[in-house]
């Protein structure tokens, strides 16, 4: 399930994280919840791009569909020009942190943009989330973060 994760020592201070992978791949798991994250805030973050190129905007369905997946590529793509560790393999993992090697997690970076391009839009999308942790992560079932980035 989607959370806040805390992030008390960045600029933002908290963000909209997944449990999960979300994306095309057998291996992200799309758990509704971390869809609708997802969406919800590319909803926010590509909004004056979509409408200046004839783009529609994923809804929040917590239903994989192929925008929702295009926007993750994109992102990841444009970021590669600053971040050049990005990966760019479509999915969008859970954020362990702000950054890994030489990239940002996407969805640390679809949350500075959505916050950026309408903060109040951004507050709402969390607001539809629970301010804490996975359990499973709280109670030390998950000793590391051995996860694939993205």
């Amino acid at each position: 399930m989607a959370y806040i994760m805390p992030l008390p020592s960045e600029e933002i201070g908290r963000i909209l994280n997944v449990e999960q992978k979300v994306g095309p791949r057998a291996a992200c798991p799309n758990l509704p919840s971390d869809v609708e994250a997802v969406q919800r805030l590319i909803a926010i973050a590509a909004q004056s791009w979509a409408s200046t190129h004839g783009f529609g905007l994923p809804y929040p369905t917590g239903n994989f569909d192929p925008l929702t997946g295009f926007y993750i590529y994109d992102f990841q793509h444009s970021q590669t020009s600053r971040k050049p560790g990005t990966v760019v393999d479509g999915c969008v993992s859970p954020a362990h942190g702000v950054s890994y090697g030489g990239g940002i997690w996407t969805i640390v970076g679809l949350n500075y943009i959505a916050r950026e391009h309408d903060p109040n839009a951004w507050e709402e999308a969390l607001s539809h989330f629970e301010e804490n942790q996975p359990e499973m992560w709280s109670s030390g079932g998950r000793r590391g973060f051995a996860s694939t980035r993205g």
